[in-house]
């Protein structure tokens, strides 16, 4: 028998991990001699130092908190300083069939919540297998299929892609019918809503700035530029930007869509809106470069 370089698993033959899919060189344990990692949702083989899969983009490994080292997504705790890792694994190591639906559901919320919709997807799979006829992972399923569609929306290429989702979605909130789940139903139908409103003069191609992106008139104007890197360099590194930026994502393509039809609007939206957060983000971004 073995121990996995990446987990520390026990594997009593061959040089593939069971657990967490690293291959690795088999007369030793040494994590230097790992060759590959297989990606937990697709399948395909990565390179062992890679930090999301080369197919479909879900992480291979994730940043400790603490000391910011990288480890394999399924390790609990840190292999450099030894603090407990965002990605509870080791909850699902139980086979109390209802521990591991209710743990799981729980982590899918704090993942939805905290925009990472590929990990939460990750995460319903464990109480998907255990339960596919309960009403509140079957709002959860529907919940993620929906927020796929929505990004989808944001690639002109995905227009399949994302009439898939939403049929996958619409198909599993018909079979739901606990009256004490209308309200997420009616999130869930909103998200899709959104999803299908979707229209590229107001959305741009990757998720821009829908309300600037409408009264420039431009989805590379220098100022909506602007805004979408302080998207992706300051508000996606933190938690309640991740947050806003989900909700701005749902709600911002209605405001939009009614500035880009009038030319008084996008004025006063210039004036009142764009203008002075370009101002605000301009001075966040030198105080963060200065630092």
């Amino acid at each position: 028998m073995i121990k996995c370089p990446c987990c520390g698993a026990v594997i009593d033959k061959g040089n593939q991990c069971s657990y967490c899919g690293v291959v690795f060189e088999s007369t030793t344990s040494n994590k230097n001699d790992i060759i590959s990692s297989k990606c937990l949702r697709c399948g395909v083989d990565n390179s062992h130092n890679v930090i999301q899969c080369k197919s479909c983009n879900f992480p291979i490994q994730l940043k400790c908190p603490d000391c910011s080292e990288h480890n394999h997504i399924r390790l609990s705790s840190c292999h450099k300083c030894g603090s407990t890792m965002n990605e509870p694994n080791s909850v699902f190591e139980t086979t109390d069939k209802e521990g591991i639906v209710n743990r799981s559901l729980s982590i899918v919320t704090d993942k939805i919540e905290n925009n990472d919709i590929d990990l939460a997807d990750y995460y319903l799979s464990f109480a998907w297998n255990e339960e596919k006829k309960d009403n509140s992972v079957l709002i959860k399923k529907s919940e993620i299929y929906a927020l796929f569609a929505l990004r989808a929306s944001y690639d002109v290429g995905s227009a399949n892609v994302k009439r898939k989702y939403i049929k996958n979605a619409e198909a599993l909130l018909e079979r739901i019918d606990d009256k004490s789940l209308d309200s997420d139903k009616k999130e869930v139908l909103d998200i899709l809503s959104s999803a299908k409103g979707k229209v590229s003069s107001t959305t741009g191609k990757d998720g821009a700035c829908f309300i600037a992106t409408a009264t420039m008139g431009d989805f590379n104007h220098p100022v909506v530029m602007q805004l979408r890197e302080f998207r992706d360099q300051y508000l996606l590194e933190r938690n309640w930007g991740k947050k806003f930026t989900r909700y701005y994502y749902r709600w911002g393509p209605y405001p939009a869509k009614i500035i880009s039809k009038s030319n008084l609007l996008k004025k006063v939206s210039y004036v009142l809106i764009v203008q002075p957060l370009s101002f605000v983000v301009q001075k966040i971004m030198n105080k963060k470069n200065n630092l």
